[in-house]
C-alpha cells in the first residue's frame, strides 16, 4: 500500500475531513473533472492547500491529473475506491 506524505501546507487543515469530502464528490459524480481553480472554489480552499490535497489523492492513485490540467478519477472502475480508503 502506498503511503502519501503530508505536505506542510496541509498541516493547518483537517486533512482527513477534506480528503473525505473531495473523494465523496468524485465518487458521487464519477465523470467529474475539475481544474485546480474550480476545485479551489468548490471546496473553499486556498490554492496551496487545494493543490496539496489533490496531489495527495493523485499520489495514492485515487485521482489522475489529465494532460489538460483537470483532475478526475484515476480508474474507470471507481467502485473499487468506495470499498477501500488510503486515508
Amino acid at each position: 500500500m502506498t503511503t502519501a506524505t503530508v505536505d506542510p501546507c496541509c498541516v493547518a487543515v483537517d486533512v482527513a475531513g477534506q480528503l473525505a469530502r473531495i473523494k465523496g464528490e468524485f465518487l458521487e459524480m464519477p465523470g467529474l473533472r475539475l481544474t485546480l481553480a474550480q476545485a479551489r472554489r468548490l471546496w473553499g480552499l486556498d490554492d496551496d492547500v487545494c493543490r496539496c490535497l489533490l496531489d495527495m489523492l493523485v499520489e495514492v492513485k485515487f485521482l489522475h491529473r489529465k494532460p489538460d490540467g483537470t483532475y478526475g478519477l484515476a480508474s474507470s472502475d471507481w467502485s473499487q475506491f468506495a470499498r477501500r480508503s488510503p486515508y
